[in-house]
C-alpha cells in the first residue's frame, strides 16, 4: 500500500465489505467513468473527463475511490479551481452520481467533496482509527434513506402581495397620508397572520412526518435556494426514513399539501440521498 499512482486518492464514500462487489464500476453497464448513468446530472457533466471510480476493500469496509492528479486539488492551481464554478460544479455533480450508483447496494457513509488521501496506507490508518464510529453509522442507517422535505410559500401570498387596502364604507375618503398608514397597518397585520399560519403549518407537518422517521434534522435555507420564480423556501428538513415507511410518508405529504394549499403553502419531497445530514463528524477527512 504505497503512494497513489497518479497523485492522490479521492474518497467518495465507505460501505460495508459485504455490500459492494469489486466489479461495481468495471462490469456492464459501468464499463468506464463516462458510461456511468447520470440521470438529471448529464448537462453538468458534458465535456468533463471524470476519474473512474473503483472499490477497495480494507478491514470490514468497502471504500469507493478514484485516482486524481494532485495539482487539481492542491497548490496554486487548485486554489483557483476551487473558486471557479465552471470547474467545481461538474465535479461536485460527479461525486453525487457515483454515490447514487452505490445506494442500491446498501447504505454508505458519504464523504465530503474533495476528501483526499495521499496513499492507501494513510487511508487504512484512517479506517482503523475510526472503525467504530464508521461501523456504528453504517449499522444505524442500514435499510434507511435520507429524504429532503421543503416547505414553500407561493410568492402571491407574501407580504408584498396581500392587496390590503383601507375599507371605505360610507366614510369620507382618507387623506393620502392616512390612507398610506392604514394600508401599511393592514399589510403588517396580514403578514403577522400569514407568519402565524406558516409556523403552525410547519410545526404540524414536521410532527406528522417525524413519527415515521428514525431521525430528523432541520436544515439551514441557503440564500441561493430561498426564492424561485414563483415561490420561496420557508423551511427545509432532512428525514432519515426506513425504506418501508416511504409510501405512508408520501401519503402524509399529500394530505399536508391538500390541507395547507389555501394560503399558498406546499411541501416538496426529493430523494433518496446519501445520509449526509446524519453523518458523524470526522474532521480528519478534510485532507490526509
Amino acid at each position: 500500500m504505497n503512494q497513489a499512482e497518479n497523485g492522490l486518492l479521492y474518497l467518495y464514500g465507505i460501505a460495508r465489505n459485504a455490500w459492494l462487489p469489486d466489479n461495481l464500476f468495471s462490469s456492464s453497464p459501468h464499463g468506464s467513468a463516462s458510461s456511468l448513468p447520470t440521470g438529471g446530472w448529464s448537462s453538468f457533466l458534458e465535456g468533463v473527463d471524470n476519474p473512474k471510480p473503483f472499490v477497495w476493500h480494507e478491514q470490514d469496509f468497502a471504500v469507493v475511490l478514484s485516482q486524481v492528479a494532485a495539482e487539481d486539488f492542491c497548490g496554486p492551481v487548485a486554489e483557483s479551481n476551487l473558486q471557479n464554478l465552471a470547474w467545481i460544479c461538474p465535479r461536485v455533480c460527479w461525486h453525487q452520481v457515483v454515490l447514487e450508483q452505490i445506494l442500491p447496494f446498501g447504505s454508505i457513509l458519504p464523504a465530503r467533496f474533495g476528501t483526499l488521501f495521499s496513499s492507501l496506507r494513510s487511508l487504512a490508518r484512517f479506517l482503523e482509527e475510526h472503525q467504530t464510529i464508521i461501523g456504528c453509522f453504517l449499522d444505524r442507517v442500514t435499510d434507511q434513506e435520507e429524504w429532503a422535505v421543503k416547505g414553500r410559500l407561493a410568492l402571491g401570498h407574501s407580504e408584498n402581495d396581500t392587496g390590503a387596502t383601507p375599507a371605505q364604507g360610507g366614510q369620507p375618503p382618507l387623506s393620502p397620508g392616512l390612507a398610506y398608514l392604514q394600508t401599511r397597518r393592514l399589510k403588517i397585520k396580514a403578514k403577522q397572520e400569514l407568519n402565524q399560519l406558516l409556523a403552525e403549518a410547519c410545526h404540524s407537518v414536521e410532527g406528522e412526518l417525524a413519527t415515521l422517521a428514525s431521525e430528523v434534522r432541520q436544515l439551514r435555507v441557503l440564500a441561493s435556494e430561498a426564492t424561485a420564480t414563483d415561490s420561496e423556501t420557508i423551511v427545509k428538513w432532512a428525514f432519515l426514513l426506513p425504506k418501508t415507511a416511504l409510501p405512508e410518508f408520501r401519503t402524509r405529504i399529500d394530505r399536508a399539501n391538500a390541507r395547507h394549499s389555501s394560503f399558498g403553502f406546499s411541501i416538496e419531497l426529493s430523494g433518496p440521498w446519501p445520509a449526509y445530514s446524519f453523518c458523524p463528524s470526522l474532521e480528519q477527512t478534510k485532507r490526509i
